[in-house]
Order: C-alpha cells, then structure tokens, then sequence
C-alpha cells in the first residue's frame, strides 16, 4: 500500500510505469537510429520491440493491448508527435522517402503500416498461433519484416 502514497490510485501508477516505458524504448530506439543506412536503421527498430513484448509482457500488454482512456489514438496524436516510440521510426520513414529510397507516401501512414505489421506478429505468436520456439519466431518475424520493407523500397 505505500506505492499509493505516491500515485492516487492503480491507473495513475499504471500510466507512470507506460510512460517510463515508452520513453525508455524510444531512448534505446533513438541509441540505434545513427545508422545512415535508412533501411538497416527501420530493422534495428524491430528487434527491440519484440525483446520487450517478450521481456515485459505485462508492460506491453497495458502499453499496447489494453483499451485506456490515456492511450494515443492514430491518427491525430501521432501526426502530432505524441508518442516518442513511433516519432523515431517515423523519422526513419521521412528521412527513406526524401532520399528516395522508400517509395513516396504517407510517412504516417507507412509508419503505422509497419508498427502494424510487427504487432500483429508478436501478438499472434503470444496467443500461441505458432509452432515456433522462440529462436524460430525471431528469425520469421525479421524475414516477414523485410519482406514487408523491401515492398516500400523504391
């Protein structure tokens, strides 16, 4: 009971533990977008992603699985820059298509396509729709991510 001497209640502790969480994926994200090669920067954004769907699953279930009140919604809070997680693949996704690297778009929207993408793939895989061991579901999981990166590339 002495964590609610410092939060009014779960949802406010809960919020704080997202919050720390999101901004700490997006330091660890932001550490690995230093690679001017665009596409080698949008895959090393994908493995931290599923190391912590896998490591914290409780963390990203409330992150990301969970309706909340305080969630971000797509399109408006992200189009403002809101969500520190996808503004550093967004940026990724800019920088492609200015160099013309990615096929032009929206970057939004490409963006959210590939955030879709790996999400829908970690969730099928925590719902057990894969015979996969771990090991195995990584090495699909970045196969199907390339596959999907290499149909945006120019």
């Amino acid at each position: 009971m002495a964590i609610y001497r410092h939060f009014p209640n779960r949802d406010a502790l809960l919020k704080k533990l997202s919050d720390d969480s999101f901004n700490g994926v997006a330091h660890e994200w932001e550490s690995r977008s230093r690679n001017p090669d665009v596409l080698k920067r949008l895959m090393a954004l994908l493995e931290p992603y599923l190391d912590y769907a896998l490591t914290h699953p409780h963390l990203f279930d409330h992150a990301f699985s969970v309706r909340r009140d305080d969630a971000r919604r797509y399109p408006e809070d992200f189009r403002a820059g809101r969500s520190p997680t996808f503004n550093v693949a967004l940026d990724a996704v800019i920088e492609g298509m200015a160099r013309g690297v990615l096929k032009p778009d929206d970057p939004h929207d490409v963006t959210m396509t590939i955030w879709a993408h790996q999400h829908g793939l970690i969730a099928l895989y925590r719902a057990g729709r894969f015979s996969y061991d771990e090991a195995q579901f990584r090495v699909f999981y970045l196969q199907s991510l390339r596959r999907l990166l290499d149909g945006i590339k120019t």
